[in-house]
């Protein structure tokens, strides 16, 4: 997943690059969920752990879009993780 061009700073290369790392880092980490979901003793004794690991994913998918944001207020509005777009709302 790349950051949605439709909101990119082009003129922010850096913004771009480290938003660019999170949805990598993003990727690996649901790499590693899908991995240890496979080991069907392990996966059945770490759900919760499971599931931490796919919101910390989403969770930077969703800083990367903001970074790369040309509106960060409109793309605030559309994070679909609820506790992290109120707390950001918030401030």
């Amino acid at each position: 997943m790349q950051p949605d061009p439709r909101y990119a700073t082009l003129d922010d290369p850096l913004r771009l690059s480290l938003a660019q790392m999170l949805v990598s880092m993003s990727r690996e980490i649901d790499e590693i969920g899908a991995h240890i979901c496979c080991q069907g003793d392990i996966a059945a004794l770490c759900f919760k752990e499971l599931q931490a690991i796919d919101l910390v994913a989403q969770k930077q998918r969703e800083i990367a879009r903001l970074i790369s944001a040309f509106d960060l207020q409109e793309t605030i509005d559309t994070i679909s993780i609820e506790d992290m777009k109120l707390s950001l709302i918030r401030r």
